[in-house]
């Protein structure tokens, strides 16, 4: 005979008794609440937007992301019956969203507390700094692009030919880079690019020049964008005037802005931990007549109005453009073409003093063929200033210097 069951063991078997309909109503009018009002804050919000949105002018321009917003577009029968209106409705809402650039900072902060350190290319370093990153290359481009400058000064007479390669932030601030990061590919192309140059380019190793800047306790590089500093561009050139026969011009450096957010912020989306300064370079001997492609003529290598625009770096000689003709009073007879991207935009101020006439070629606009540079006559010297993001992906160079006559 089975023993009896206890208490415990009855009253776990036995079904539950059914919570009371008070209860029930009691649960459920909460939970109605609840939704209710969380329903209604959302209206709120939502009409608030609306409304800012409507009593807030449209803004034509980002600054925080360089580049012109979408406008309200005109509706037609036509795009309308394709589904194309919506979408740039779609595209204007998100571009003119009311506080968008306090929601884009706080999309940033969030993103970083996550743990992500690259957008769009860019590394935030573990200083606060921006560094652009720097993919695997080519090398059948690398041997194009040294094939074409060593073709280019044999075919042409130079006194001096010099080849500045400029390292990027990733590897003079290497420590900061995020962890598992590194800048290996950016160090082999600028190895392997001096060592295929020919011995008749003068082509210094700048890193020991731009970390003794470093160490001096100066930047090297702007903390919200790509270029090297004016203080990092004086060095090399005070570091290779001599041996390049450069006069050392007498300076004066003044502060311009204080301010100063660069493309990398609108590139990645991440604000830096604090702006950037951008320093001037003054020469006190020697002035300077620059020669803009559409006729413009400044007395200066700096462009004042950029300052306090979205883009203050188009201050270091403005926009890009083809070809620039630069007349200085300086004591000499010497001529001087340069090949570049924007690297030596800041660096140019320092070579007034040493050449009579500098002509500035930006390979990625200039269209007409190399030999028409030298319908008029030679140049004494000729220097490449490039950085290795540039040269790495852009055939521009190889295909201006290949001379017509010889394909």
């Amino acid at each position: 005979m089975d023993a009896p069951q206890n208490d415990k063991q009855v009253n776990a078997s036995a079904p539950k008794a059914p919570r009371s309909r008070i209860l029930q109503k009691q649960e459920w009018s909460q939970n109605y609440h609840s939704a209710a009002i969380y329903g209604y804050v959302f209206v709120v919000l939502l009409i608030c937007a609306a409304l800012w949105h409507i009593f807030t002018p449209d803004r034509g321009y980002s600054a925080l992301e360089k580049r012109t917003l979408t406008a309200f577009p005109q509706l037609s029968w036509q795009n309308l019956a394709s589904a194309e209106w919506m979408q740039k409705v779609e595209k204007y809402a998100s571009d003119q969203f009311p506080a968008r650039d306090a929601m884009m900072k706080l999309k940033s902060d969030v993103s970083l507390r996550l743990g992500e350190t690259e957008s769009n290319g860019v590394y935030y370093g573990r200083d606060g700094s921006l560094m652009q990153a720097m993919t695997p290359w080519e090398p059948e481009l690398l041997d194009k692009t040294v094939e074409a400058v060593t073709r280019f000064t044999e075919r042409y007479t130079f006194r001096s030919s010099y080849f500045l390669l400029v390292p990027s932030a990733m590897v003079l601030y290497s420590e900061n880079l995020p962890f598992f990061v590194d800048n290996q590919a950016e160090t082999s192309y600028i190895e392997a690019f001096r060592e295929k140059l020919p011995e008749t380019l003068l082509a210094p190793d700048l890193l020991p020049i731009l970390n003794e800047t470093k160490q001096s306790g100066e930047r090297v590089f702007y903390l919200t964008d790509h270029h090297w500093t004016t203080d990092a561009a004086y060095h090399v050139f005070t570091s290779v005037a001599p041996s390049f026969g450069w006069k050392e011009s007498r300076m004066d450096f003044s502060v311009v802005s204080n301010h100063f957010l660069g493309a990398l912020v609108s590139k990645s989306g991440y604000m830096p931990a604090s702006s950037d300064s951008i320093l001037a370079g003054y020469d006190r001997e020697t002035s300077v007549r620059v020669a803009r492609t559409n006729g413009e003529i400044q007395s200066s290598f700096y462009r004042p109005e950029a300052l306090g625009t979205s883009d203050e770096y188009l201050f270091f000689l403005g926009d890009n453009e083809p070809m620039l003709t630069i007349t200085t009073t300086a004591d000499s007879d010497e001529t001087l073409l340069v090949f570049k991207d924007s690297y030596a935009n800041c660096f140019l101020p320092f070579l007034a003093a040493s050449y009579k006439t500098i002509i500035v070629i930006d390979p990625r606009y200039y269209s007409e063929p190399v030999s028409s540079l030298f319908i008029t006559g030679g140049y004494t010297d000729v220097l490449f200033l490039y950085s290795p993001h540039t040269l790495a992906y852009n055939e521009a160079l190889s295909i201006l210097l290949v001379d017509e006559a010889e394909e």
